[in-house]
């Protein structure tokens, strides 16, 4: 049922919206509070065509409705306040799919639904498949519609089946939507693989230019490897063997530093876990955890580190793995095909073909023995310079 919150911006946005984002998770107009490269990218974007005078209408999921100070030209911000209550529970192994996260993303979807019902003929942009479930293409003028990561792609690197209600809605959204945007060919490649839409337009998120300035890592192999840990608590981060690699590291009294910031994900039965061992290990002085910390504690924490662990198993552009090369540290990674795609055999990703904790702890005791090169620092800075704004114009190209 529409909430009075929807139903206070319904004649605003009758009068005014040129376009409609539809965002169920984490929306803000503050890039300091855009952890997660999704929520950087829904930022950004919406940031985008407000700067281009456009007049924008958010829907989300209890939103940030604060509008910085920069902000000249504020969208309205509409609240779809939670619906469904009760415990989280976990559908399919490790918790990839939370059942909590469908049921929520079907009750917002009809919210959505109903309040775009009397919108008929406006642009609409909606990111990722939870926020597509009431969107329909006789809605939009113009349905541009973001998978992010693609519910079939993350199924099958976390070795998951996918829940049928996830993919009826994900099916909808590829195929009904006039247009897909992808933040890597890799995504797009994964659209064309499942769902046959070979049309996919490329809009990657920027790079915080404030990173090419950090400071080099000047280290003689003498004092502590200072590793940062960035991101969320899930199964696709290959946060299990992130832990792994921290618990065989301090095993073995190896000569680290780890440094954690990890920010909220939907409550699973292995998140509960995994934030248990999180405080056990965070109980020995050689790691540290910070949560729900902003972009600008993200790029101190980069400034602080040596090199960056990222052991996941998928990504869309891996945008904190372009921070990490932009501010000129070395990434401990699998190797993925987004990062071959975009920069090949850059020597600063160390890729490391394996599941096992040994294996990743091994690669990052040869950055500690190896140091970092600077000319190979200037290579992965110059490799993720073409990362700007300048490619969001394509929302405005393909709307209008």
């Amino acid at each position: 049922m529409m909430t009075s919150t929807v139903r206070a911006a319904d004649t605003h946005m009758r009068d005014s919206a040129d376009v409609i984002v539809v965002s169920r998770r984490h929306f803000t107009l503050d890039p300091d509070r855009a952890f997660s490269g999704g929520a950087a990218h829904v930022t950004a974007s919406t940031r985008y065509l407000l700067s281009k005078g456009l007049r924008v209408t958010v829907i989300g999921r209890d939103p940030d409705t604060s509008i910085p100070p920069d902000v000249t030209n504020p969208p309205v911000i509409v609240s779809v306040p939670t619906q469904c209550g009760g415990p989280r529970r976990a559908a399919g192994t490790r918790g990839v799919f939370p059942r909590e996260t469908s049921r929520d993303a079907r009750d917002f979807g009809a919210s959505v639904g109903e309040l775009l019902s009397s919108h008929v003929g406006r642009n609409i942009i909606t990111h990722h498949w939870a926020s597509a479930g009431g969107v329909v293409p006789r809605h939009g003028r113009c349905w541009i519609h973001v998978p992010h990561l693609l519910a079939t792609e993350k199924a099958r690197a976390c070795g998951v089946p996918l829940p049928e209600d996830v993919g009826r809605i994900e099916l909808r959204a590829v195929r009904g939507a006039n247009h897909i945007v992808c933040l890597s060919r890799s995504e797009a490649a994964s659209v064309e693989r499942s769902y046959g839409r070979p049309d996919a337009v490329l809009v990657p998120n920027a790079v915080d230019s404030r990173l090419f300035g950090a400071a080099l890592p000047r280290r003689d192999g003498r004092q502590p490897l200072h590793v940062v840990v960035i991101g969320r608590p899930v199964a696709q981060k290959g946060f299990d063997l992130t832990l792994a690699v921290i618990e065989t590291a301090l095993q073995r009294l190896a000569p680290i530093r780890f440094r954690l910031l990890l920010h909220s994900a939907e409550p699973t039965a292995s998140r509960e876990e995994w934030l248990k061992d999180v405080r056990r290990l965070s109980r020995d002085y050689r790691v540290s955890v910070e949560y729900d910390v902003r972009r600008s504690g993200v790029c101190e924490a980069l400034e602080w580190s040596d090199v960056l662990l990222h052991p996941a198993h998928t990504e869309t552009q891996g945008l904190v793995i372009l921070e990490a090369l932009a501010a000129g540290r070395p990434v401990v990674c699998r190797p993925l095909p987004v990062l071959r795609e975009q920069f090949g055999a850059l020597r600063h990703l160390r890729y490391v073909p394996s599941d096992e904790a040994d294996a990743f702890l091994q690669e990052l005791l040869r950055v500690h023995q190896e140091g970092v090169i600077e000319t190979d620092t200037l290579g992965a800075r110059s490799s993720v310079a073409k990362f700007t704004s300048a490619s969001f114009q394509r929302y405005v190209d393909l709307l209008f």
